[in-house]
């Protein structure tokens, strides 16, 4: 069984990451085939074109992921002004450095491979790599975006707990309160519609369920199984019916966030019941930050460059998209064992008040 002081053997995190970067990654992968398609007039492969939202929840995952994180790590610790610093610097230090160099990479994809070569303003450039809202030159950069002014509001709700109140009522609050208010600035803005969305709720989702693996409201191996095939059947709804096209709405949070907790609640059961997941998900997991930033510019550039060098089409659509999914998953991995994991240790060691 798993404790508090074991956060690191939260394996049941792990499997949600991969789960949730594998998601993602299936989400994008149609969109080189395409290009592939065209190029050789073959048939596009889209059978997978119906299971889109599907997929896309695995944002959704990251997202209640988050918010369970950020309210475990902070239980039982002491809170003041260093502990408040270095979770702040922890945040960022995760999050940037890997986020700067894959911008770097995707803005000299996008020079090579667009007509004359592509420019962005100086301002463009530096608001993006501050991931700020309404600039994103990085297309998957709206939803770190999101993780952003959650790791923001919840800092700032640990902030005010060292003077009263409980943390996590405190973030809830703040968010609920930002929800409130920003409509009636200037809802027209993208800074307020980051503020409107009810995506952040889906990281207050995340904190119940830390509060229920705290007190250990989880459920047995039989039932948790349960929650898993129901999770499915709700899936199956949600695909076999359409949203309202309302974006990211309260609607979707209820389909798409709901099903998601319902996933997570359930694997972090059973590892708790003792229940082990396979060591390749685990190793996924692990890496589950850079197959999220790579994926879509791995897969791309392998197939633009293809397209560009006018090799021949040695392999069928559906063929290239599984090749495509196996490649971002490896060419991830290594980026992270080679790069995000040695530059993550040493920013922590430097720049980290222990």
């Amino acid at each position: 069984m798993t404790n508090r002081s074991q956060y690191n053997k939260l394996n049941s995190l792990q499997i949600l990451r991969a789960i949730a970067a594998i998601l993602v990654c299936f989400s994008h992968v149609h969109f080189s085939t395409k290009v592939y398609s065209a190029h050789f007039n073959m048939p596009s492969y889209e059978s997978l074109a119906k299971f889109e939202s599907f997929f896309r929840s695995g944002v959704d995952i990251f997202f209640i992921i988050s918010g369970f994180v950020m309210a475990y790590v902070v239980t039982d610790k002491k809170i003041n002004l260093k502990f408040c610093k270095n979770f702040a610097c922890k945040r960022i230090l995760r999050i940037y450095p890997m986020y700067w160099i894959v911008l770097s990479a995707y803005a000299i994809y996008s020079y090579i491979f667009s007509s004359g070569g592509q420019f962005h303003s100086f301002k463009t450039i530096v608001l993006s790599s501050l991931l700020t809202p309404g600039y994103r030159l990085l297309p998957i950069s709206w939803t770190l975006t999101f993780e952003m002014t959650f790791y923001i509001i919840f800092t700032i709700s640990l902030l005010i707990s060292i003077i009263e109140g409980d943390k996590f009522i405190l973030a809830i609050s703040i968010i609920s309160l930002a929800y409130a208010l920003s409509f009636l600035l200037q809802p027209t803005q993208d800074t307020f519609g980051i503020l409107q969305s009810p995506l952040l709720y889906e990281f207050v989702i995340g904190i119940f369920i830390a509060k229920m693996y705290i007190n250990k409201l989880l459920l047995p191996k039989l039932y948790a199984y349960l929650l898993i095939i129901i999770y499915f059947i709700i899936v199956y709804y949600n695909i076999s019916t359409t949203l309202t096209p309302n974006g990211f709405s309260w609607e979707y949070i209820i389909r798409w966030g709901g099903s998601s907790s319902l996933i997570v609640y359930a694997l972090i059961c059973l590892e708790y019941r003792g229940v082990n997941f396979p060591q390749i998900l685990h190793k996924i997991g692990d890496s589950s930050y850079s197959l999220y930033l790579l994926h879509a510019l791995l897969m791309t550039f392998f197939v633009k460059t293809w397209v560009k060098l006018d090799l021949p089409p040695l392999v069928s659509p559906r063929t290239l998209t599984l090749f495509l999914l196996l490649f971002a998953i490896t060419a991830s991995y290594l980026a992270y064992i080679t790069l995000e994991k040695p530059m993550l240790k040493f920013t922590q060691k430097k720049f980290l008040n222990k």
